[in-house]
């Protein structure tokens, strides 16, 4: 989704604060209280991952951290395609 940074301020209606991260699903400014940060592990499948029976049933993680605004942090949390590599 396309980042929209028009001002520098917080977006939340009555804060007026300096804004210091921008939502990643919406892109909208937020200050540091009203921003939550997420971290989540996610599983790195590949292909044919399970093709053998004696394949060891743990599956690689990587981690993505995600700066949320008050609206979007009730959401499902967006996948990176640049991190999982497709």
């Amino acid at each position: 989704m396309a980042k929209q940074q028009e001002s520098n301020e917080c977006y939340v209606k009555g804060c007026g604060s300096e804004a210091s991260d921008v939502c990643d699903r919406c892109g909208r400014p937020c200050c540091s209280s009203h921003a939550y940060q997420f971290t989540i592990q996610r599983r790195a499948e590949t292909a044919g991952q399970y093709a053998r029976i004696d394949a060891s049933p743990h599956v690689p993680t990587y981690s993505e951290t995600y700066t949320l605004c008050p609206q979007c942090k009730n959401k499902p949390i967006p996948i990176r395609l640049s991190d999982t590599g497709l």
